[in-house]
């Protein structure tokens, strides 16, 4: 994973934890870029499954916005 993306994610995550409910759209992605390599890291990186550990966690993420828990919106 990029440095950029994990520094997006953690910068999302610790806002969230800061009691911010809304985050950026690249802070979206950055949580769905980390929550992908989670599941393929847990799976030992075997090759075959990166669209459906993004499509996945790109769900889990999205399902988080639904619930209220995360907003893809700035602000």
């Amino acid at each position: 994973m990029k440095i950029k993306a994990r520094q997006k994610a953690s910068a999302a995550r610790r806002a969230l934890a800061e009691g911010a409910t809304r985050i950026e759209p690249h802070a979206r992605v950055a949580l769905i870029s980390q929550s992908a390599y989670f599941r393929s890291a847990h799976r030992g990186f075997e090759s075959g499954h990166e669209v459906d550990d993004w499509l996945a966690a790109e769900s889990e993420i999205d399902a988080a916005v639904a619930r209220g828990e995360l907003s893809p919106l700035g602000g």
